[in-house]
C-alpha cells in the first residue's frame, strides 16, 4: 500500500522524483557550489528553456590569449557549443531576442598589450552584432561608435536598445566605464537616439523592455547631486531598479521599492518581474512580483565567496539562470560557476558544463 501511494504522489507531481515539499525560508536550501574556475560573464535563456546562450571568457581555446566566445548549452543533453565568429574580437553579452529567433551581442576587437591605453582604445570601437539563432545572417549594427553594453531588442523586434558610456576611467579605478545612457536603434530607418534622459550612471547591467515604452533596468550611480547620499537610497530601500518611460527626460528615481536593496530584474513572458534583494527576516532572497503586485520569495542558498552576480528568468517563468562566485583567481579576482533555479521544483541547482575547448563548433556565414 505504501508503495502505491509514493508512487500516486511522484505521478500528481508530474517528476519521477521525490514529492517536492513546500520551501522552507527558515533555513539555508540546500546547494552544493561548484569546483569550477570559470570565466563565465553573461547568460541569456531561450523561449524553449533549453537552449542557453552563456559568454565565456577563458585562454583554453587560444593558448595565452583570455578572450570571450559566445556559446549555446542545452540544459536538457548538456551539449556545449561554440559559435564560430570572426577571430579577431572578443565577444560579449549575448541575448536571445523576445522570440529566440535572433541572437545579439556586443565585440571589440582584440587588444595588442594589456595596457590601460590600448584597453581604452578598444572599448571605444565596439560594435553590435546581429545574427539568426543558427549563427547565420551575421551583421553589425550601424549605432555611433562607442563603449556599448547589454543590446536588447525590443518586444516586436523593431528596435535594439543598449548602454553606451561616455567616460573612461583613470588606470587603477575599481571600475573602467562610467556615464552611461540608454539610447536606442530603429532597425527600420537606421536611426539612433536616447530612449529617456541623459543621466550618466556611473553603473550598469542588463535591462529589459517591460513593453514597447518602458524599459527596467539595474543600475546605479545617477549623475545628479540631488539623488545621492545616504538619505536618498535609504528612502528609496538601497533599490538599483530603474523603470525608464519612453522621452521622459526628467531624472528618474528608483523604482520597485517593494524589495529592499533590488537588483538584477528581469521578466517573463507574462510580465512577472524576478528581482535580487534583502528579506527582511530570511536576508538575501530571490523575489517575484507577479502582474497583480503580489510579491513572493525565496532564501537563496549560502555561497562560499560574494554568491549571485548575475540572473535571469526564462521567458516561461519556469527557470532563473545566474552567475556566482565559486573561487578566487591568482590575481585575487572571483572566478564563477552557473546555477539555476527551478520553480516548479523549488529548487536551487548547480551546473557544470564541458570544458570550453572541447565545444562543438557551430559554424557560421560571415
Amino acid at each position: 500500500m505504501l508503495v502505491i501511494l509514493v508512487a500516486f504522489f511522484i505521478y500528481q507531481g508530474g517528476l519521477a522524483t521525490s514529492p517536492a515539499f513546500a520551501y522552507d525560508n527558515s533555513t539555508f536550501p540546500d546547494f552544493v557550489s561548484s569546483e569550477e574556475s570559470r570565466q563565465f560573464a553573461w547568460l541569456s535563456i531561450h523561449p524553449d528553456d533549453e537552449r542557453w546562450l552563456i559568454t565565456e571568457c577563458t585562454d583554453r581555446i587560444d593558448k595565452g590569449l583570455n578572450r570571450c566566445f559566445l556559446f549555446i548549452y542545452n540544459i536538457k543533453t548538456q551539449a556545449y557549443q561554440r559559435f564560430d565568429l570572426p577571430g579577431a574580437y572578443s565577444y560579449s553579452q549575448g541575448q536571445f531576442s523576445p522570440t529566440g529567433k535572433q541572437i545579439l551581442a556586443t565585440r571589440i576587437p582584440l587588444p595588442k598589450d594589456d595596457s590601460h591605453q590600448e584597453a581604452t582604445r578598444v572599448a571605444g570601437e565596439a560594435q553590435i552584432l546581429l545574427m539568426s539563432v543558427d549563427g547565420e545572417q551575421l551583421r553589425t549594427i550601424e549605432v555611433p561608435n562607442a563603449r556599448l553594453r547589454a543590446p536588447t531588442m525590443s518586444p516586436d523586434g523593431a528596435k535594439i536598445a543598449y548602454w553606451s558610456a561616455a567616460k573612461i576611467r583613470p588606470e587603477g579605478s575599481k571600475t573602467f566605464m562610467t556615464d552611461f545612457d540608454l539610447y536606442e536603434h530603429d532597425l527600420r530607418n537606421g536611426t539612433n537616439q536616447l530612449f529617456s534622459g541623459q543621466f550618466h550612471f556611473f553603473l550598469v547591467g542588463r535591462f529589459q523592455y517591460k513593453n514597447q515604452n518602458q524599459i527596467v533596468a539595474d543600475a546605479d550611480g545617477i549623475l545628479d547631486p540631488t539623488k545621492t547620499g545616504l538619505s536618498y537610497s535609504e528612502r528609496f530601500k538601497f533599490s538599483s531598479v530603474y523603470c525608464f518611460d519612453r522621452s521622459v527626460t526628467a531624472v528618474q528615481d528608483p523604482c520597485l521599492v517593494e524589495v529592499p536593496h533590488a537588483r538584477n530584474p528581469s521578466l517573463d513572458a507574462a510580465g512577472n518581474l524576478y528581482l535580487g534583494g534583502q528579506h527582511d527576516k530570511y536576508g538575501i532572497s530571490l523575489f517575484r512580483i507577479s502582474t497583480g503586485g503580489q510579491v513572493k520569495s525565496w532564501r537563496t542558498p549560502k555561497f562560499s565567496y560574494t554568491g549571485i552576480s548575475f540572473q535571469t528568468a526564462s521567458s516561461s517563468g519556469r527557470y532563473l539562470g545566474f552567475i556566482y562566485s565559486s573561487a578566487h583567481s591568482s590575481r585575487g579576482r572571483y572566478r564563477n560557476a552557473l546555477g539555476h533555479f527551478d520553480f516548479s521544483s523549488e529548487r536551487w541547482i548547480p551546473m557544470s558544463l564541458p570544458a570550453p575547448e572541447s565545444a562543438e563548433i557551430l559554424r557560421t556565414a560571415y
